[in-house]
């Protein structure tokens, strides 16, 4: 990696705002990654650095990135043009998939399969997250990373929180049992 990348490499994983995405970066510094899904874009900011990281580390490998998110229906959300001219820029393959996240997910669960990095921005409520777990583990790949993105930090900061295989077994299980 040539020094202006590690320079850019060193800002985003000690000095970026918000910094509880600092660890995100670490990790994916550690295992390179490919293939990308964020439920739920906010901004686009992330992205964008998600997809910097990913290239930093893998130029030569084709990037996959894919976003499941309500866009215009929510409040203040990125319209879908607006998300398409910012992750046009990016020179990642990049895929917007409108509606609500959870039916949308439960509708194109097969066609994202292999998922390295999944990133799931939290809803208000988390009783409304519960379907949502009955979905996941099919889509990640083996060595996949999850995190929980979501504003319970003190004073409505950002807090983004690893998941492991085992909780992620364990919260899939009791959604199946909560469906039945």
């Amino acid at each position: 990696m040539r020094w202006p990348r590690s320079l850019r490499y060193l800002y985003l994983a000690c000095c970026s705002r918000p910094a509880c995405e600092r660890p995100l970066y670490v990790e994916m510094r550690r295992r390179p990654i490919s293939r990308i899904l964020e439920i739920g874009l906010g901004d686009g900011r992330r992205a964008l650095r998600l997809i910097e990281i990913a290239r930093l580390f893998r130029p030569e490998q084709p990037l996959d990135y894919s976003v499941i998110d309500p866009f215009e229906m929510a409040r203040g959300g990125l319209s879908v043009k607006a998300a398409h001219q910012m992750l046009a820029r990016s020179g990642a393959r990049y895929r917007l998939i409108p509606g609500e996240p959870l039916a949308t997910l439960a509708a194109m669960a097969n066609s994202l399969l292999g998922q390295q990095l999944v990133i799931v921005a939290s809803p208000a409520d988390p009783a409304a997250r519960t379907p949502l777990w009955l979905y996941l583990p099919r889509l990640l790949a083996d060595d996949a990373l999850l995190y929980l993105s979501d504003a319970s930090g003190p004073g409505g900061r950002c807090v983004l929180r690893p998941v492991s295989r085992d909780e992620l077994q364990a919260r899939a299980t009791a959604a199946r049992r909560r469906a039945a």
